[in-house]
């Protein structure tokens, strides 16, 4: 048990980070980007929906298992991770 909340600790952590790296990307890219903050913004929105789907459709074989926790953070990290590297990509 001990090892499988180590397991979860470090997905979990992994998706906070990320997810803290994203919005970093996402306020460089409107500060650099301004004129187009509004398609930033929206992109994000759509992002964030895809990525809930993704993840869900992505988790399904560990659903109700004791991989379901960090299968889910591990896929929300590599989507934030993505997310991040398309907008630090457009300026």
């Amino acid at each position: 048990m001990t090892q499988l909340r180590e397991i979860n600790e470090k997905y979990i952590k992994e998706e906070i980070d990320a997810r803290k790296n994203l919005e970093l990307a996402l306020n460089e890219a409107i500060a650099n980007l301004p004129k187009e903050k509004s398609n930033i913004l929206k992109l994000h929105e759509l992002w964030g929906q895809t990525t809930k789907i993704k993840c869900r459709l992505a988790i399904l074989d560990s659903l109700n298992t004791d991989a379901e926790t960090a299968s889910k953070y591990e896929c929300l990290a590599n989507e934030y991770t993505a997310e991040a590297h398309f907008l630090n990509s457009t300026y």
